[in-house]
């Protein structure tokens, strides 16, 4: 389910969206995700509902689509 392909170390953002929309794009590149929009709508959906925070700069966004092709874990730090 790791992959290095979907890791990333000191990786600068500016806002959560930022993040999140770099890790969806680096999926689909992986073919992970096929699309993205109904993926990330998931994602978006998911984090307005309840964040996913877990302190210490750490979240777990995640969500779930008919995008998704194959489980995976990206991670940026």
């Amino acid at each position: 389910m790791f992959d290095q392909q979907l890791t990333f170390v000191k990786k600068q953002f500016q806002t959560k969206m930022e993040a999140i929309d770099f890790l969806i794009q680096k999926a689909i590149e992986s073919k992970k995700v096929i699309g993205g929009e109904a993926y990330k709508q998931s994602v978006c959906q998911r984090e307005e509902e309840f964040s996913t925070a877990v302190g210490y700069d750490i979240a777990i966004p995640h969500g779930s689509s008919q995008d998704v092709q194959e489980s995976f874990v990206a991670v940026a730090t």
